[in-house]
């Protein structure tokens, strides 16, 4: 369940623009508001409703929506958009934020970005009253700092999360690295998409390095039987996507020789 949206640079948001869904304490309306339950949940509208006249902004809400759920689940890769350029001091970082429930916890997770790349993600956990950090990426050159809250590093989910985070690729964000989308490793050349299989390459080593480090977390806090059982197996799944999409770009007709070929390799 959406919470919130914050949008600053990006498409006609210059300022920290924020979109709200939560309720207010009237209680005019009881059926269209699902109402806290607890002291630091949150009340939220059942149903939201944007409108505006033509040009407001509308649609870019969307784009940026969607901008995020790609950032989520495939990080990084010469993402198209247009930072705030109706300033006589434009500015290249951009940022997106989601406040959301789900499971019955309310989070917010945002990525803050530029052409050059991403720059930033992090993870909160929200609440009526305060935030508490749950993580926070920073990018400096190629490399990344890692911040963990420390109240979550005392538990054993906090050391998973940490194997997690510290294998996460420059390029990709926490949540992407799961599976690898074809269509993100395409590069053109000025005439056509090819494919970049040294990077291909490259991120299969970095994500099977991951999950095994995952594997590896999991003999060290396993009983003895799951240990010797799990040690044997070492079994982990890399996951694809992006395959037809990948072959429409680089103009290649699915039951084609190419397209075989290409599947096979």
């Amino acid at each position: 369940m959406l919470l919130s949206a914050k949008f600053e640079n990006i498409y006609s948001f210059n300022e920290e623009t924020r979109i709200l869904f939560t309720a207010s304490k009237s209680d005019l309306l009881p059926l269209q508001v699902s109402r806290a339950e607890k002291r630091d949940e949150i009340s939220v509208l059942r149903m939201g409703l944007i409108y505006g006249a033509n040009a407001s902004g509308k649609s870019n809400i969307i784009k940026c929506l969607a901008i995020i759920k790609a950032f989520a689940l495939n990080g990084w890769s010469n993402r198209k958009y247009n930072y705030f350029k109706m300033t006589d001091n434009p500015q290249e970082r951009s940022s997106i934020e989601l406040e959301f429930k789900v499971d019955g916890q309310f989070l917010a997770y945002g990525v803050a970005f530029s052409k050059g790349g991403l720059l930033e993600e992090w993870l909160y956990k929200t609440g009526s009253r305060n935030d508490t950090m749950i993580f926070e990426r920073k990018r400096s050159g190629d490399d990344w700092e890692n911040v963990i809250a420390p109240q979550f590093m005392k538990e054993e989910s906090g050391q998973f999360l940490k194997y997690l985070i510290d294998g996460t690729p420059t390029k990709g964000t926490f949540l992407s690295e799961y599976y690898l989308n074809l269509a993100e490793f395409l590069v053109y050349d000025g005439k056509k998409y090819l494919f970049d299989e040294k990077d291909f390459i490259r991120n299969i080593y970095i994500i099977v390095r991951f999950l095994d480090n995952i594997v590896e977390y999991s003999l060290i806090h396993s009983s003895r039987g799951k240990y010797e059982l799990t040690k044997q197996k070492r079994r982990i799944g890399v996951g694809i996507a992006g395959f037809a999409t990948a072959l429409v770009k680089m103009d290649i007709a699915y039951n084609s020789v190419d397209g075989v070929n290409f599947a096979k390799k």
